[in-house]
Formats: C-alpha cells, sequence, structure tokens
C-alpha cells in the first residue's frame, strides 16, 4: 500500500454495502485513521500476523486482499478479498488476484490458506472454488455452514502449486498439438527475452501459419472452460495485457519478424474422468 491508495481505501472501508459478508469491520473509519494505516501498516505478514495488499486495474485500486491472523507454527493464514466499486466485480479481478496471492504466499513460506464465507455468498463461494480452495473436509469435499451461517474453505498452496505444473505442462503439450493439427508451425515454445529482460515473462507458445505470426497463451484447467467472470478471457486484465505487449514487441525486435501478428488464448480442460476439451480464443488487445 502507498499513500496514494488512501482516499481509494477510505471510499471502499466506509461503503455499508461492504461490510455485508464481512466480521471484521462494521463501522466508518475517518480519512486521517486510513492514512495511518497505510503508513504504519507492516510490510511483512511476520511482524503482525496480517498483510494487505491492493487490487489494481488501469493503474487505479479497485480492492484489497487481506492476509490475517497468520500462524507461524502451521504456516496457515486467513484470506479475504474485495473489489470496489461493484459496477467493476464479474470481470475477472478477483481470481486474478487470489492467483496472484496463491503465488506470493508460497514464496513467503505460507503453507495454508483458509477463508470463512457467508453461506448466501454465492458469488463468493463460485470464487474461491474457481482459485482451487477446498471444503474443510478433505473427504466430504462439500461445504457445510457453520453454526454461524459460514463455510470454511481451505487451500493447501503446495499441493496446488505442484498440481498446476503437471496440469500447465500437460496443457501447453495439448495445445501445441492442437496447433499443428490445424496447419500452425510451432516456432517456440515457454519462450523468454535473453536474462537481462526476464522482467518481461514469458510467451507459452509462438506459432505461424499464412506467414503470420501468432503469439498463443494456454490456460490449463481440471474444470470447463466457461463464459462469464471465470472465463480464461478475464485472466487478461490490463496489466497481463501490458506485460505481453511488452514482451511480444521485444520478441518481434529481436527476431525481426515484420509481417501480421495475432494474439490468441487456448483453454484446455482436463477433467478428472472426462474427454478433454480444447478451445481456441482470439484476443485482440
Amino acid at each position: 500500500m502507498e499513500h496514494a491508495d488512501v482516499y481509494a481505501l477510505f471510499c471502499m472501508e466506509n461503503d455499508p454495502q461492504t461490510w455485508q459478508y464481512s466480521s471484521l469491520h462494521q463501522a466508518p473509519y475517518t480519512e486521517p485513521e486510513i492514512e495511518q494505516f497505510v503508513l504504519t501498516a507492516p510490510r511483512e505478514i511476520e511482524r503482525s500476523g496480517q498483510l494487505r495488499l491492493v487490487i489494481e486495474h488501469h493503474h487505479e485500486v479497485v480492492g484489497a486482499v487481506d492476509l490475517y491472523d497468520y500462524a507461524p507454527s502451521s504456516g496457515v493464514a486467513w484470506v479475504s478479498i474485495i473489489v470496489y466499486p461493484p459496477s467493476l466485480r464479474g470481470r475477472g479481478l478477483a481470481l486474478a488476484a487470489l492467483g496472484g496471492l496463491i503465488e506470493r504466499s508460497q514464496k513467503m513460506g505460507l503453507s495454508e490458506l483458509r477463508a470463512q464465507i457467508n453461506c448466501d455468498n454465492e458469488a463468493s463461494l463460485a470464487l474461491f472454488r474457481a482459485a482451487g480452495f477446498d471444503s474443510f473436509d478433505d473427504f466430504s469435499h462439500t461445504e457445510e455452514c457453520t453454526a454461524e451461517g459460514s463455510v470454511i474453505v481451505r487451500l493447501d498452496i503446495a499441493r496446488h502449486i505442484a498440481s498446476h505444473l503437471v496440469l500447465g505442462a500437460r496443457g501447453e503439450r495439448l495445445a501445441a498439438e492442437y496447433l499443428v493439427d490445424r496447419g500452425f508451425t510451432i516456432i517456440e515454445r515457454n519462450w523468454r527475452a535473453p536474462l537481462e529482460d526476464f522482467r518481461f515473462g514469458e510467451i507459452d507458445i509462438v506459432a505461424m501459419r499464412d506467414g503470420a505470426l501468432y503469439f498463443v497463451e494456454v490456460k490449463s484447467r481440471s474444470s470447463d472452460c466457461v463464459e462469464g467472470e471465470f472465463s480464461p478471457l478475464a485472466s487478461f486484465t490490463a496489466r497481463k495485457v501490458e506485460r505481453l505487449s511488452v514482451i511480444t514487441s521485444h520478441y518481434l525486435s529481436l527476431t525481426g519478424f515484420d509481417g501480421e501478428v495475432f494474439h490468441a488464448l487456448i483453454c484446455v480442460n482436463i477433467p478428472v474422468g472426462r474427454s478433454v476439451e480444447v478451445r481456441y480464443f482470439p484476443v485482440q488487445f
């Protein structure tokens, strides 16, 4: 958090509609209180047991993710998330933020994330399921309301990351086969810029067909490639588009290619016990 985030957080925290599903805060804060919190909040979860991260979209603060009640002995922390204003919900911002939080939590050394969700908050339950959270009972795989009318879900970070690595590798192989079957030639797989430019990230697949170059992002899932908020296209946030634009330009400058260029996303659905589904989505920046 930065001082520039104060006003956005002030508006978010003081909208009574945001208190509907929270038991942590049910009263307004003053702007000086928010400012003091931003200026003094610890940057490491180990110091206070909590950490707040803001969600940005088009360089504007549009929500926050909180880690709290961190237990160092077990590596468990609880998570809550909000996208604000409500008009920005349903665009995949919360799902993208949770994905980033999971990766960051692994780097921080956390082993498990948990969330407590009101039973009637169907949107939040769907969000956490889409992010990979499951019920607290590993054997039932169903959520059951507590006496307080809430559901507890959790995510084993190491298992989640490992399964996603295996799933992702298989998905990229299937995506490449899908392209070859349709007349594409695979030019690159998992292409990264030279060492000094690693900050630009990675292109999953670079392919060519009919003299045009295609930059392909691959999303591998164990659930359906659905439309709407949890569509893989929803992951194309402004930040991701900016990153892909930079790395595309860098690739073109290194190779000297000056023909037609297209971007695409391939979603590979690899469900347990069912046939694999591969879907191709053209992407326009």
